[in-house]
């Protein structure tokens, strides 16, 4: 995510190399990122007791990602806005039913509205799913099913300019169309479920997943048509999540543990890295773009992204092993006994 992010502020060209799978494949930040939300569903809260806390908490953590969605969006918008020196549509009705219509342009945080969702879903998936997880599964796949065959046809529809197509099917907020990425979730909260109930399940499907990511690739240099559209339309999540599962699975191997460490870091703050990140980014390319303009040196768009890139991982690291430092301080603090009288004295 902050990759793509680095390559839209350092104005990387959509024909780049460093926009294609030869860098970072394409969804790895987007539905892998929904895909991935759901698998902690499935995995961390589906064995959870009891139940009732288990679902005040999922209830709990799905309104915040909608509250942390929306004043995001909001803070984000307004710098654009201000950066390009354009305020009057903040005095405006119309700027902020925007966001509703769609006629508003949305960030990044469009992604939480649909990961929000899988949240609030929760409970309602992990009985489902505990109830009878092929039937689960089955009912999931035909909604996929569904959903993309009903994307694929509004794309040269005439509906495609409908408020419901856009927001549903087609964009969503910032180019995130809900029901596909909410989909997506829900499989990753099955697949998550499966490492707990059958682990040669969860085997299988992964290979599954594997190569239907492979046979994804593999169509791309085929003919273009709508069966391959709509191929990659609802298998193409899943592999993209195996692929990103396998690579994490390799790093978590003793001897990449301390290359891993930091982005397990990152991973424990999943949602303020997420917002975190973004605030770096816009502070990094203000200050490399006030630098280009002090200096005759102007970087080409590939070395602007690699500072941004890099610069914002290191600082969002930095940021969250700050964080870590002063919980273990306070635990440490909270741990130790009272001092008597005499040790009083004695540290003063």
């Amino acid at each position: 995510m902050a990759s793509t992010h680095a390559l839209t502020l350092a104005g990387v060209a959509d024909d780049h190399w460093l926009r294609s799978d030869l860098w970072l494949p394409n969804g790895w930040a987007t539905v892998v990122f929904v895909m991935l939300s759901g698998y902690g569903v499935g995995y961390v809260f589906s064995v959870r007791e009891p139940v009732g806390s288990r679902d005040a908490r999922l209830y709990r953590r799905g309104w915040q990602i909608l509250a942390v969605m929306f004043f995001s969006n909001l803070f984000f918008v307004g710098l654009r806005s201000v950066l390009d020196g354009d305020t009057a549509d903040f005095a405006t009705l119309a700027w902020w039913w925007g966001f509703i219509d769609l006629e508003t342009p949305w960030s990044l945080s469009g992604v939480l509205l649909p990961t929000a969702l899988v949240m609030l879903l929760g409970p309602l998936l992990i009985r489902a799913v505990a109830a009878s997880a092929w039937r689960a599964l089955a009912v999931l796949f035909t909604l996929k099913v569904v959903v993309s065959m009903t994307a694929v046809a509004l794309q040269v529809s005439l509906s495609a300019t409908a408020w419901w197509a856009r927001l549903l099917f087609l964009e969503g907020l910032g180019g995130f169309p809900v029901l596909p990425f909410l989909l997506n979730g829900c499989a990753g909260a099955w697949l998550g479920m499966q490492w707990h109930r059958s682990q040669t399940v969860w085997l299988r499907t992964m290979a599954i997943f594997l190569v239907l990511q492979l046979a994804s690739y593999a169509s791309t240099f085929a003919n273009p048509s709508p069966a391959w559209s709509l191929w990659r339309e609802i298998f193409g999540a899943t592999g993209k999540f195996a692929w990103v599962f396998l690579v994490a699975s390799a790093l978590a191997k003793p001897r990449y543990r301390g290359f891993a460490k930091p982005l397990t870091l990152l991973g424990h703050f999943g949602l303020g890295s997420f917002v975190w990140h973004r605030v770096v980014l816009q502070a990094l390319s203000m200050a490399l773009a006030g630098t280009m303009a002090w200096s005759d040196f102007t970087p080409d768009a590939g070395m602007r992204y690699a500072v941004l890139f890099a610069g914002t991982l290191l600082l969002t690291w930095a940021g969250c092993d700050i964080v870590m430092a002063r919980r273990m301080r306070d635990a440490i603090r909270a741990e130790k006994p009272a001092p008597t009288s005499a040790e009083t004295y004695i540290t003063r």
